[in-house]
């Protein structure tokens, strides 16, 4: 047998077994079997262990993904949380404002317990005066705000304390031209107040007799007519009537103090009597450059006669822009329609200060 024969009967007949040794360096270092290559929490990687002959290598301690639960947790470690799980809520404490269902009660950030007062106003003492208010924290779209306070405005001239300081329309003196034009309700339910109403009214006038700036009108709603010259009663006129243009003070006292309220007259269309008054067909001369104030007096219920009907709508919408006082009867769910509609000052004429408010009021809106 040559030598080659010899090598070839060495080989085949060998029945020894040669072991596969994987590198050394791959023992230890970081594996994972799942499908996804970005592990992201709880899916974590495990270590590659080696046995000790350097035989079947393991993958010890890897966290597979697995089907989401309601659970708070990542279960499929996609980044989500239990999502795609319809009805699934895990309480995380007591609400709180945040736009989520803290507790799962199937509300969002409904915030129980006392009421909570707040004010954003500075100073905070202004809360007390004119139409500032406090409001109440509530939770809105996931924050808490100050819901229903009502701060501090810039002052204009409106008979208002628009900055809450206790005083009304101060420093605000001004030197335009004002149309004033009152709307007096000479029905007979007026009769117990018609003095106080003429002398209130007449008695502010004549503060302005010399300010020439100053126009005044007057408009009756019903006015009267005597049945013959020289006759005590009164009869009462249909629709609104313009008793006297703009004038000066003088004359419309003179004019005032000349309107009687007459006994057994029940139709008070003070509607029509407002709607003429801002649409123009009472016939009213208007300084173009002035500023307009209507100032209402009456104890009904707005009332219109004059076809076609004005509403209270109607008229909020052809008075918009003028200064509006209504002297009226306070408590009418109307009167105050109106008043909110005009962003106008209401007053009760029946009020034991109406002089008082009258004069301090009216004076007011002229910033005079």
């Amino acid at each position: 047998m040559n030598r080659i024969g010899l090598l070839v009967l060495l080989v085949v007949g060998c029945t020894c077994e040669t072991a596969i040794v994987k590198p050394v360096t791959e023992c230890g270092r970081e594996c994972y079997s799942g499908f996804n290559t970005d592990v992201r929490s709880p899916c974590k990687y495990g270590i590659l262990a080696c046995a000790e002959d350097g035989g079947e290598q393991v993958c010890q301690g890897e966290v597979f993904p697995t089907a989401e639960v309601c659970d708070g947790a990542d279960n499929d470690c996609d980044g989500q949380t239990d999502e795609f799980l319809p009805g699934c809520c895990r309480p995380t404490g007591p609400e709180v404002c945040d736009g989520y269902d803290n507790d799962c009660n199937g509300l969002v950030d409904e915030i129980t317990g006392d009421v909570a007062f707040c004010y954003e106003g500075v100073p905070r003492s202004t809360v007390t005066n004119g139409p500032c208010r406090p409001g109440v924290n509530r939770c809105v779209r996931g924050q808490m705000e100050c819901s229903g306070q009502v701060l501090p405005q810039a002052e204009a001239c409106d008979g208002v304390d628009n900055d809450c300081d206790g005083l009304i329309d101060e420093e605000l003196a001004v030197t335009m031209p004002i149309d004033i034009v009152f709307v007096m309700d000479n029905s007979g339910s007026m009769t117990t107040i018609a003095n106080s109403v003429a002398m209130s009214v007449t008695g502010f006038a004549a503060r302005y007799a010399n300010d020439t700036a100053i126009r005044w009108a007057l408009i009756a709603a019903p006015p009267e007519t005597p049945l013959t010259p020289g006759e005590p009663y009164w009869i009462a006129v249909v629709g609104p009537t313009l008793i006297t243009d703009f004038t000066d003070a003088n004359s419309f006292a003179t004019f005032f103090l000349a309107q009687k309220a007459i006994r057994g007259a029940g139709d008070e269309p003070t509607l029509d009597a407002m709607h003429g008054i801002c649409s123009g067909s009472l016939g009213l001369t208007w300084n173009p450059g002035a500023k307009r104030v209507i100032v209402m007096l009456s104890d009904e219920t707005p009332q219109s006669y004059n076809a076609p009907y004005k509403s209270v709508a109607g008229v909020v919408g052809t008075c918009a822009g003028y200064t509006t006082l209504l002297f009226v009867n306070a408590t009418d769910r109307e009167w105050q329609a109106l008043a909110m509609g005009l962003a106008a000052t209401l007053k009760d004429i029946r009020s034991m200060t109406l002089p008082q408010d009258l004069t301090t009021i009216v004076n007011n809106s002229l910033c005079r």
